[in-house]
């Protein structure tokens, strides 16, 4: 994999490669309708392609490293949950009456409660509700929803990999 190019570098192949096709832009001013013939000449004529290969391989690398870091994370935060509660039985077996005063830090224990609820069972006002995006999405590519209107298509990269 190369390295990662500069915004300079990518912006010089981009306007190389945009005078390119301009210079085979037919006279009614549209490109030409044979892609290939374009990303042939672009391809030989320019290192546009080489720089959006190393743009993309290093996003596909830093999407790896995220998702490893991420895993990374995940243990850490087990970790800290697990000695956390190996210090929680300590000072619970301690029975001490007041907070632990130490060079680095205050220990205590508290005592919290959590909500346990039977949706079933409960009135209206406690109960969130969202759109079902999916099925509203759905509905309106078939017609119309009062309340509703899909946003204009907006251009996102799609890169597949093998």
């Amino acid at each position: 994999m190369s390295s990662v190019p500069s915004p300079f570098a990518i912006e010089r192949e981009m306007s190389a490669a945009m005078r390119l096709q301009a210079a085979l832009m037919a006279e009614d001013g549209t490109l030409s309708p044979d892609d290939q013939l374009m990303i042939d000449t672009l391809d030989g004529e320019t290192d546009v392609f080489a720089k959006l290969d190393a743009l993309i391989e290093s996003s596909m690398a830093d999407a790896i490293l995220a998702e490893l870091a991420a895993a990374r994370a995940k243990r850490f935060k087990q970790r800290v949950e697990v000695k956390r509660d190996e210090a929680r039985r300590m000072l619970e077996a301690l029975r001490l009456n007041r907070p632990l005063e130490r060079a680095a830090y205050t220990a205590s224990i508290a005592y919290r409660q959590k909500v346990e609820a039977n949706e079933a069972e409960l009135p209206e006002a406690f109960i969130r509700r969202a759109p079902d995006l999916v099925a509203l999405a759905r509905a309106l590519k078939a017609g119309t929803v009062p309340g509703a209107t899909l946003s204009e298509p907006q251009a996102h990269l799609v890169v597949r990999t093998r």
